[in-house]
């Protein structure tokens, strides 16, 4: 591996990175319930990285990674597939390619109807500059705490 490009190199650890991330929710998940077809988590979480592909945030992490994150949050409160499948998938219908008809056409009602509700959720506007500051600081808290 150190004949590669550093580049490279910084992809593929930050996607292994990430398929680990996932892999431990699977089996996290697995724990609290036992008899759920995990096969419709695989396929948002295969579908959420299909179309985020190697999309980065300002930071330089994989974007990826906030999907797994908010359903590894989930799953702490032992959340069903559906919610989860949700979590994957929040961001593909306002980041990507993806449209809503196309969530619901594999993924159900049920699903397309949580990311529409939940991309309309973060159309709201808060009511000042200190709340936003407030809300952006509590979600990297929680998730520095769960990853740093």
């Amino acid at each position: 591996m150190a004949n590669l490009p550093a580049q490279f190199r910084q992809a593929l650890s930050t996607n292994l990175l990430t398929f680990t991330k996932f892999r431990e929710l699977l089996n996290k998940v697995e724990a609290y319930r036992p008899s759920d077809d995990l096969e419709p988590l695989r396929r948002a979480y295969q579908t959420a990285a299909q179309f985020h592909g190697n999309q980065r945030r300002h930071s330089g992490e994989l974007y990826l990674a906030h999907p797994v994150a908010v359903a590894d949050i989930l799953a702490e409160l032992r959340m069903d597939i559906p919610t989860l499948q949700t979590a994957l998938l929040h961001d593909v219908v306002e980041d990507t390619q993806m449209t809503i008809e196309e969530v619901r056409s594999q993924f159900g009602a049920e699903v397309a109807d949580l990311v529409a509700g939940v991309t309309k959720i973060g159309k709201f506007e808060f009511a000042s500059r200190e709340e936003r500051q407030a809300r952006s600081e509590e979600q990297t808290s929680e998730l520095q705490s769960r990853f740093g």
